[in-house]
């Protein structure tokens, strides 16, 4: 049982149970969730790739190639974040294989932790976030920690920081692992090599502002947007609770929550006299500290559940580390005892799996669409069909109501991404009616979809359409059973003598210099 792990069949038995099968059944359903928006910014950078959309957003960038391609975009982008999530497990099992020599208890732990990872209220179909992209870095960085620090300390301390920096480029609140890693560098290895893990975050940054700047994305325009974020994140904060993401989060893995509760207070309480000796030089305290900051996120600001997930890979590299030791230590009854503690969750988590696999999984067709029956089912597909109808090839569009997969599914591009949903632009830029109508005769989508989700902002939105007097009603959704909304939504087309004599096509300066 103390054979070295892992080989190449075990780590694609750990891959296919723990990542490929819980997304696979989800990757060909309708379109929902933040998966919208990191699709409108693939599409934005295609059709306008000097777009000064303000921020980073490096996945969406590196992904706007698919929209080259004719088909079912969406999927092609899911079927992207399934490749990125395997090469994140694979890094998993890399670092497992620097802390832990016990393959049977190696093998479960991965599984486990795998499985409750990407269940659907963290990752939804596949790219709603850029989470999975971050962790490759992240553990990319937590690998070269393990496996090359003491063969080149100061290169490797660089390295590591370059790493950490970029994961941060990809998601920003990874920012919050970058001091627990580089304080670890500098107790175990000195001032100098935390000096070198700086240096390294800093020319990832540096790197990425040039690039930036390079495409026509200026460092004004990111901080505003960034300010921008901040200012909607904390009026989200005031209207919603985190302690309902925090319920959901803890159902969905108390289990899992559970049983390492148990495994680490065993060990911290076996080996509480031996802080140096083991739980420093094990790193089971630095993966303590990796698994608890990421609750310093929605402390700040409004979260979600895939929020409190991100405290998921350090508990499961604590958990393994603590796991490994109590096993490899005990007598063979023991051992009987552990493996059973620790296959319970796991059969837990498989029937779970196998339980919310859907009766009907539906693969749009031959990938170049959505199911027909999609259309009258889904309110995205619904509202981006009224949208495509009313709509040309190459047009823009703009919506209200939170509604980003209206822009890939019809491959309509929002003229600006801070114009997308027009309820945000109203309260980021804090516009009144009249402010918004101008905004809109000097940035004109070619069409808008207005929904009654967001009462308040739409009104102001739709009073800002009637003042500007360069819109017509194209179509109405009436029922909600058969569009987006609680009452239902409205299409509205730029009159024709305006659409005619429209020069531009996309924003591509800061929102601001138009007010």
């Amino acid at each position: 049982m103390n054979t070295k792990l892992p080989n190449y069949s075990y780590m694609l038995l750990v891959i296919l149970i723990g990542v490929i099968l819980p997304r696979i059944f989800l990757i060909g359903g309708y379109p929902m969730g933040d998966e919208g928006t990191y699709a409108t910014f693939s599409l934005l950078q295609q059709a306008a790739p000097s777009s000064d959309a303000g921020t980073f957003a490096l996945y969406p960038r590196l992904t706007s190639f698919v929209f080259d391609f004719d088909g079912n975009h969406i999927f092609y982008l899911r079927l992207i974040d399934l490749l990125v999530a395997i090469l994140a497990a694979f890094l998993m099992i890399s670092i497992l294989n620097e802390l832990a020599s016990n393959k049977l208890v190696a093998l479960l732990a991965t599984i486990l932790f795998l499985l409750v990872m990407n269940q659907f209220i963290f990752i939804h179909r596949g790219f709603s976030n850029s989470i999975y992209v971050a962790y490759v870095f992240l553990f990319g960085a937590l690998f070269y920690l393990l496996k090359f620090k003491k063969e080149n300390l100061y290169r490797s301390a660089f390295i590591i920081g370059y790493l950490i920096g970029v994961s941060v480029l990809f998601r920003e609140p990874f920012v919050l692992f970058s001091p627990i890693i580089g304080l670890y560098l500098l107790i175990d290895s000195g001032f100098k090599a935390g000096l070198f893990y700086v240096l390294g975050g800093l020319i990832s940054l540096v790197v990425a502002i040039l690039v930036l700047e390079l495409i026509g994305v200026s460092l004004d325009t990111i901080i505003s947007s960034y300010v921008d974020l901040g200012n909607m994140y904390s009026q989200l904060r005031s209207n919603y609770s985190n302690i309902n993401a925090l319920n959901r989060f803890i159902s969905a893995t108390w289990v899992v929550l559970l049983f390492a509760f148990i495994v680490n207070a065993i060990y911290v309480f076996k080996y509480r006299g031996s802080l140096k000796s083991e739980l420093w030089d094990s790193k089971w305290l630095l993966f303590l500290f990796i698994a608890l900051v990421p609750l310093v996120e929605p402390l700040t600001k409004y979260s979600v559940p895939y929020t409190f997930a991100l405290t998921l890979p350090g508990l499961f590299f604590a958990t393994s580390i603590a796991m490994n030791a109590l096993f490899n230590n005990a007598s063979d009854k023991v051992k009987i005892y552990w493996l059973g503690l620790l296959i319970i969750p796991v059969l837990f988590y498989c029937a779970n799996l196998v339980g919310n696999i859907p009766h009907k999984i539906l693969w749009g067709g031959n990938f170049d669409g959505w199911s027909s029956s999609g259309f009258d089912n889904d309110r995205y597909l619904r509202a981006s069909l009224v949208v495509a109808r009313v709509s040309r090839a190459g047009d823009t569009v703009a919506m209200t109501g939170d509604l980003y997969p209206i822009f890939p599914v019809t491959v309509r591009a929002p003229i600006h991404l801070d114009m997308a949903d027009l309820d945000r632009t109203v309260v980021q830029l804090d516009l009144t009616a009249e402010q918004l109508a101008g905004l809109l005769k000097q940035c004109t989508p070619d069409s808008i979809f207005l929904s009654s989700e967001q009462p308040k902002t739409s009104r102001i939105v739709a009073e800002a359409i009637e003042l500007t007097d360069m819109y017509k009603l194209a179509a109405r959704i009436e029922s909600p059973s058969a569009g987006y909304g609680r009452s239902g939504a409205f299409v509205f087309r730029v009159k024709d003598e305006f659409y005619n004599i429209k020069t531009q096509k996309f924003c591509k300066r800061n929102l601001r210099e138009y007010l």
